[in-house]
């Protein structure tokens, strides 16, 4: 009995670990190649936005002992005239070091190229494009790289599958201008996890903006993984990541952590940046934890938590659209405020001015969920009937509508379009002055919560070898 079921557990390990059969663009044994060969693969090189259009992060591993690091900037293919960009370099908790480094004084609608420097070791050379007030975005979530922490062939291929994944999106977009995530890139938070996630070159030349999931919490790399712009660590803020926000075209992006129930810092957060960018047309938050699926009841008792947290912060600051994930259901919400329904959104929907906002949860690209019987929620407008398929959105965003795409990976076909228009004197309702007493409430309760998650978020890094403090978790 034993052995049978070591066997069969193999094989579903074999099967998790598997690239989908007919959906593979790069060949596997050209990426086998590829992912042993290339030295740019273990430093885990990533593009991420800047704090507007004219800016570009960088951010990568270097050994211990370098002494510099800096990017080249040029105009030209060959590299001629390039500009010298210098990083600034930070200890990790494994002894080695991270580099980061902006780009600045980006002209809109230009393509750039770039390549790092690691003391004297000079990366491949890839390119990057600025665009204007329109642009295109992959929005995916909970990729989960890997299944298994000591396997590395596991890595690899599922390292392939969101390559593939991307490549597809690329193809199907005419090109893409933004790499959406929200959380849960890796499954236990570890560097190998990351740089895999980054290793093939089509990653190099898309901006990839990445929330902290609930998985990512479990190690320490994240935090050294990426260059966030207008990054706010709070006093309770995870130890990995804090809030930060972005600006492409027209739409201000809100990426929140929300493994962090500091609901008071979170509001604090959204309103400043929200008064720094008042020319924002569209307001997007992003953050892992799905409110609405209600897919799981096993979850539904952290869940009724996250809704009393996050409800009126969303509905106080006007969030046109929120990018979930967590769940591995994708849906779509009915325009929701005040936790209720007040619009209903169907297939291929076109909502004008929507009086709440839109929630878009994805599905899981290497964890897809069983087709076992579930239920959605209330407030849900669209979900899929099989959550084993992996899917993906492409969003088009323009100053007047934002369009979501959705795809079956294995298919290529849609299955799903909703946009949101909004004319230039839209208005959310009105926040009642209760439900702001109770948001204070709510988040007072949320920084008690978080002081004894950092707690033991804390002691569970240590356990597993991380060097840090106590002064690094409940450092500001």
């Amino acid at each position: 009995m034993k052995r049978s079921v070591a066997i069969i557990l193999s094989v579903l390990l074999l099967l998790a670990c598997a690239v989908p059969v007919g959906a593979a663009v790069i060949p596997q044994n050209e990426w086998n190649v590829y992912f042993t060969e290339n030295a740019d693969v273990p430093k885990g090189v990533i593009l991420q936005p800047g704090s507007d259009e004219s800016e570009r992060n960088l951010s990568w591993y270097m050994p211990e002992g370098t002494e510099s690091c800096c990017v080249l900037l040029s105009e030209n293919a060959d590299m001629s005239g390039a500009e010298t960009f210098d990083g600034r370099i930070a200890e990790t908790p494994q002894g080695d070091l991270a580099a980061f480094v902006t780009l600045t004084g980006l002209a809109e609608n230009n393509t750039y190229y770039y390549t790092c420097l690691t003391g004297e070791e000079q990366s491949e050379v890839w390119s990057f494009s600025t665009v204007g007030d329109s642009f295109t975005a992959l929005y995916t979530t909970d990729i989960h790289i890997s299944e298994e922490e000591d396997d590395p062939e596991c890595y690899k291929n599922q390292a392939l599958t969101f390559t593939n994944v991307l490549d597809q999106a690329i193809e199907k977009s005419g090109g893409l201008d933004l790499i959406l995530s929200a959380g849960d890139q890796g499954s236990s938070g570890l560097r190998k996890e990351y740089t895999a996630l980054v290793a093939a070159a089509s990653v190099k030349g898309v901006p990839f903006a990445t929330a902290l999931g609930n998985h990512d919490r479990k190690g320490a790399d994240f935090r050294y993984f990426t260059n966030l712009p207008n990054e706010t660590r709070s006093a309770l803020a995870s130890y990995q990541c804090g809030d930060w926000w972005f600006v492409k075209g027209s739409v201000l992006f809100l990426v929140m952590d929300s493994n962090n129930a500091d609901g008071a810092a979170h509001s604090a957060f959204i309103k400043k940046a929200i008064r720094q960018n008042p020319d924002a047309k569209w307001r997007v938050l992003m953050m892992h934890h799905d409110l609405w699926g209600q897919t799981m009841p096993k979850r539904e008792d952290e869940n009724k938590l996250l809704r009393l947290l996050w409800s009126p912060i969303i509905d106080e600051n006007g969030i046109d659209l929120a990018l979930l994930g967590h769940s591995h259901y994708w849906s779509v919400s009915n325009v929701v405020y005040n936790r209720e329904t007040v619009q209903t959104v169907e297939k291929d929907a076109v909502i004008e001015n929507a009086q709440g906002t839109v929630y878009l949860v994805s599905g899981s690209i290497n964890r897809p969920r069983g087709a076992t019987e579930f239920t959605y929620g209330p407030n849900i407008g669209v979900g899929v009937e099989d959550p084993s398929r992996v899917v993906y959105n492409i969003i088009d965003f323009t100053p007047d509508a934002v369009k979501v795409t959705a795809y079956d990976y294995e298919t290529g076909e849609t299955f799903n379009t909703l946009t949101l228009t909004k004319t230039g004197d839209a208005e959310k309702p009105a926040f009642s002055p209760l439900r702001a007493v109770g948001r204070w409430f709510t988040g007072l309760i949320g920084k008690i919560y978080a002081f004894f998650n950092n707690l033991d978020n804390y002691f569970d890094l240590r356990k597993k070898g991380f060097d840090i403090s106590l002064g690094d978790v409940y450092k500001s």
